[in-house]
Parts: structure tokens; sequence; C-alpha cells
């Protein structure tokens, strides 16, 4: 309940837990949000490498860095803003993290892996999509 409390407390990201997870990847996680979030596409699109893939339950599998971020120009455009809640966990070359929509109403969980530059090389998104059961 009390990560919870403070997810809804702000919609800033909590500073990282030491040891779950290198400031890099959570330099990267929270850099490709904050661009997104502000529709800043060319920011947005440098985290990925050019190969990237992104797989979601929902809106299917997009391969490429533009295609990547033609999709999310779109959910930029149609209002949807996503904050990361808790921490981020990395094993590896792939982390995860828990996200929700800006109302709240929505929340899920990403998984990424990292290229040997700290790209996304890959991003599964949307695993337990759903309404919030806080919110």
């Amino acid at each position: 309940a009390a990560g919870v409390l403070i997810g809804r407390a702000t919609k800033t990201s909590p500073a990282p837990v030491e040891g779950l997870a290198s400031a890099r990847a959570v330099s990267v996680i929270d850099g490709t949000l904050a661009a997104q979030n502000r529709g800043d596409m060319k920011t947005f699109g440098a985290f990925f490498a050019k190969d990237a893939v992104l797989e979601d339950p929902v809106i299917g599998v997009y391969k490429g860095r533009e295609k990547i971020v033609s999709l999310e120009e779109g959910v930029y455009n149609i209002g949807n803003r996503f904050y990361r809640i808790g921490a981020v966990i990395q094993v590896g070359d792939m982390a995860s993290y828990a996200l929700q929509t800006e109302d709240g109403g929505t929340q899920w969980i990403d998984v990424v892996e990292f290229n040997e530059n700290y790209k996304i090389s890959h991003l599964w998104s949307g695993f337990n999509a759903g309404p919030s059961p806080t919110g």
C-alpha cells in the first residue's frame, strides 16, 4: 500500500533504489518517458536502436525506430501520458518497471532490453494492462 500511496502522491519518479538498476538504465527509461510526455519524438527516438522492436499484446508488433516513433507520436497526439511508478529492476541487459496513465486509471509493466550502446533494442509493453486496483 505504501508504494501505491507514493505513486499516487507524485508524478515524478522516485529515486532509483541502489542495487536494483544502473543509473544509466534508469536514465534511459525515464528519458524516454519524459521525451514522450512532452511530445519530443526526436529525443524519444534517440533512445532506441535503429532496428528496435516494440511488442504490445493490444497494439501489436512494431519493427524499427521510425515505426515505434510514429506509433508513440500518435499516442501523444491523442493525449496519453505515462509515468513510471516504483523502482526499475535490472538483470543484465534487461530491465522492468511499472507505469500508469496520468489519471492513475491504468497500470502495466514494461520490459526493455538494451544493446551494447544502451539503446533500447526491444520493448515488451502492456503486461497486465488494466484498471488500477486503487484508482
